[in-house]
């Protein structure tokens, strides 16, 4: 099973959170937004993720890196576009 998640985007709403933070990796409850996101849907899902692809702005390879992280820890590939 494939996870499509877009997330471009200023993150204008969420400031002045994200004037130093991309608006994917902001923290509630301990975990970045996008992280609480994936482990829902992948609860929810009858199958695992086989790959998840995270439609980004320019964020930067730290961005890129955690989001990758994220999907190889619930098993699936990571992809950037």
């Amino acid at each position: 099973m494939n996870l499509i998640i877009p997330m471009a985007g200023r993150g204008s709403r969420l400031r002045p959170h994200t004037l130093t933070v991309p608006k994917p990796l902001v923290h509630v409850a301990g975990k970045p937004i996008v992280q609480h996101l994936v482990e829902d849907l992948a609860a929810m899902s009858p199958r695992p993720f086989d790959n998840i692809a995270f439609v980004i702005g320019d964020f930067g390879e730290q961005v890129e890196a955690d989001l990758l992280a994220l999907a190889a820890a619930l098993g699936a590939k990571g992809h950037i576009r």
